[in-house]
């Protein structure tokens, strides 16, 4: 764990000092280096060179486009992150260069011949602050492969939740309902906190319908979740989790429900209460 962390903030401390010998080296590391813990490392220090280049975004366009299979398939999506980051980092120095970015991701997207390049181009996409650069996530939240799903969901926070309700819904059939539930909840959470928005209505009432019905615990944790964000600007949402607070019979499920709601919520539906 150590000196992997170290070998970050070398090649970070590298790319800060924006010099072009650091981004050459930089550069060489991750398309000629034989190190893929160290090429993994690389795209995310190359996000952080303080002035807009059109060879850093050459390089992390290639290797993002380049397919590359496990072990080095991280490399292959790390540069899909690297290019998002360095989006955000240069678009106020050099709007072009910035567009030029988006147009290439969209392309490798539209594009992608297997998974593995998919899942990087979708990667890239989430970390642009965009729900245009976004649109294609809702496209691929359901996809069979994990990787391609996962980053997908990344994306779906720049996006308004009316956009996501049907892929939402579909999601909440899923076997991997646990581990994926609990990524749209965090997703869904940051896109929130910049929004306002949260949850759509339809969103609401199909995670309710899903909770009352849903035998496996593991799943309701995730159901649980998604509608914890919504609970705070919410008063319905707070009263679905009190009454379903008082039905659970499983203890630690009982006090994650608790965690969003005041004692006043938790009162009021007991006093509710048939």
């Amino acid at each position: 764990g150590g000196h992997k962390k170290h070998r970050s903030l070398i090649l970070r401390a590298m790319a800060h000092t924006g010099l072009n010998e650091a981004r050459d080296a930089l550069i060489w590391q991750l398309t000629e280096g034989s190190s893929a813990s160290l090429r993994r490392r690389v795209p995310v220090a190359l996000s952080e060179f303080p002035k807009p280049d059109t060879l850093i975004v050459e390089a992390l366009l290639a290797v993002n486009a380049s397919n590359e299979r496990p072990p080095d398939g991280n490399v292959s999506v790390n540069a899909g992150l690297g290019l998002g980051l360095y989006e955000g980092q240069i678009r106020e120095q050099d709007p072009a260069l910035a567009d030029k970015i988006r147009v290439e991701i969209e392309a490798q997207i539209n594009s992608a011949h297997g998974n593995e390049m998919l899942a990087g181009a979708l990667a890239a996409a989430s970390n642009i602050a965009d729900a245009k650069a976004n649109a294609h996530a809702v496209d691929y939240v359901n996809h069979d492969d994990f990787n391609v799903r996962r980053n997908a969901i990344y994306g779906i926070r720049h996006l308004p939740p009316a956009d996501l309700e049907a892929s939402y819904i579909a999601s909440l059939d899923r076997d991997d309902l646990p581990m994926i539930g609990e990524q749209w909840a965090q997703m869904l959470a940051k896109g929130a906190s910049t929004t306002q928005t949260g949850l759509s209505q339809g969103m609401i009432d199909a995670t309710t319908d899903k909770l009352w019905k849903e035998p496996d615990p593991k799943k309701r944790i995730a159901l649980i979740l998604t509608l914890g964000i919504a609970a705070p600007n919410n008063a319905t949402v707070r009263r679905v989790l009190a009454e379903y607070f008082h039905q659970e019979k499983v203890t630690d499920l009982k006090r994650y429900a608790a965690k969003f709601l005041s004692v006043q919520d938790i009162a009021n539906a007991n006093q509710a209460k048939p």
